[in-house]
């Protein structure tokens, strides 16, 4: 399986999937737009906070080998050029898996909740359209270009909230 971390700085999606399924993805996409929080989930995986490139990390797949990483700085770069990043994913599953197994892709996304939260600034009035919280969209698009590339019985997704959404 290949995952999916969307606004994850801490990489606790990919904690618990793994902890969940018992073992490594084959590659990881992570994006995560605040700067100042990216720094967590680079050094959890030993590779650096602004790759352009797919990284090996520190992790192994079931199989004994390293896990290529991928590290947006903006969610909607999943999408550039054809969403470029996600066929790469795709691409480095396809190779790894045998046989007949189906490609299984896990998106994690943890939309930021700044504008959408009574503890915010603007206490939720701005709900989807705030300047951190309009990000949340990008998860549809994403799922329309996984389904349309693998289909929907092979893409699983959590999104996780804020007690406090309004």
């Amino acid at each position: 399986y290949a995952l999916i971390s969307l606004f994850d700085g801490t990489a606790t999606a990919l904690a618990a999937v793994q902890g969940e399924l018992g073992y490594s993805p084959t590659a990881i996409l992570l994006a995560e737009i605040e700067e100042n929080v990216r720094p967590f989930s680079a050094d959890l995986l030993d590779i650096s906070p602004t790759p352009t490139l797919w990284k090996h990390s520190n992790m192994t797949t079931p199989d004994g080998d390293p896990v290529p990483v991928r590290y947006l700085k903006n969610v909607w770069e999943a999408l550039e050029n054809h969403a470029a990043p996600i066929r790469q994913m795709l691409s480095i599953l396809r190779h790894a898996v045998i046989g007949d197994h189906p490609i299984k892709v896990v998106i994690v996304a943890g939309s930021p909740c700044q504008d959408l939260t009574t503890y915010g600034g603007s206490r939720g009035a701005l709900g989807f359209t705030g300047q951190r919280s309009r990000h949340f969209h990008v998860i549809y698009y994403i799922l329309h270009v996984l389904v349309s590339l693998i289909g929907k019985d092979n893409v699983y997704f959590v999104v996780e909230n804020a007690g406090s959404m309004l």
